[in-house]
């Protein structure tokens, strides 16, 4: 069986095949990355707003924001702030 491993061809093909998965790999961690970048940006979004409305973060609010991954949500919070009269009328979804 181990002559088989040292054949080049195999060699070849093993090759190719960790380079398919490095790759995929990596499109999964820079994907990812993205994600969790864009929700921070738009954590800092939110709080900035929340911040110029006078909007006040309770500390079990801020712990919320800074949990949320979901960039839906976040998005959604943040358009609320821009016209919410209490800081309640931003988390209404949940």
């Amino acid at each position: 069986m181990e002559w088989l491993l040292e054949d080049p061809n195999v060699q070849e093909l093993i090759r190719e095949w960790e380079d398919k998965g490095l790759a995929k790999g990596r499109d999964k961690v820079l994907a990812e990355g993205r994600v969790e970048g864009r929700a921070e940006e738009a954590r800092k979004l939110l709080y900035k707003v929340l911040w110029v409305r006078s909007l006040l973060v309770a500390p079990e609010l801020g712990a919320r924001i800074d949990g949320e991954a979901d960039v839906a949500r976040l998005e959604a919070w943040l358009e609320a702030a821009l016209s919410a009269d209490l800081i309640g009328d931003v988390f209404r979804d949940g």
